[in-house]
């Protein structure tokens, strides 16, 4: 195993790397896909030997202010994963925190794009994605964890190839591409529901809820 190197920051300036400090990370989601960044969040845990400090927003405790702990999260990562999965959601506040990390300065940010949408939003359109696909989650994991080229060259788990973790990775991959699927098939259905109710049949015209 290969000893990881991680960033602190202090003051919101970049410090010398040091091997006892942890690799922050920002999970920047819609509300909708609460399960898929919880469960990348797990994944990461496991693959990377617990060495990631990932924040989501679901582990705010009750009275806690929130803003001041997104705030507080952003400026202690060095990557900010965003998960895209749906064109139709309101994006507004993750891409307001996409404009605080990026503010910051401090770190890469990364798009996971669902693979019904064919291009990045606006504030991301100018950085190579991954597609939420088999390929695509495996190379995220894999240039994230075992090449360090997300960390500037510092590899968190070298050994992501072996059988052990392999096992591990390609579960990982397996959930988080179900669950962007999932995603995917949440919005047709509903897509289908309003194709339905919109034309309703002859005779209930007075009853806009029989299709549903």
């Amino acid at each position: 195993m290969v000893a990881a190197k991680h960033w602190i920051t202090l003051g919101g300036v970049s410090m010398t790397p040091k091997s006892d400090a942890r690799l922050g990370l920002f999970v920047s989601h819609s509300h909708n896909n609460r399960e898929l960044a919880l469960k990348i969040r797990d994944k990461l845990q496991i693959l990377g030997n617990n060495s990631i400090d990932i924040h989501v927003s679901e582990e705010i405790s009750g009275g806690v202010e929130w803003r001041e702990w997104i705030s507080a999260g952003l400026r202690q990562s060095k990557i900010l994963v965003f998960l895209y999965t749906d064109e139709s959601l309101n994006w507004a506040w993750p891409f307001y925190e996409l404009g605080v990390f990026v503010g910051v300065g401090l770190g890469k940010h990364v798009c996971l794009l669902n693979t019904d949408i064919s291009a990045p939003p606006g504030p991301l359109s100018e950085w190579q994605v991954y597609k939420a696909d088999e390929p695509g989650v495996r190379k995220f994991l894999t240039e994230l964890l075992a090449e360090g080229l997300l960390t500037d060259g510092v590899v968190i788990n070298a050994d992501l190839s072996r059988e052990h973790y392999r096992a591990e990775l390609d579960q990982a991959v397996n959930e988080i591409c179900t669950l962007f699927a999932r995603a995917r098939v949440k919005q047709v259905y509903h897509e289908n529901r309003i194709s339905i109710v919109s034309q309703p049949k002859p005779g209930n015209e007075l009853c806009p809820f029989t299709a549903r």
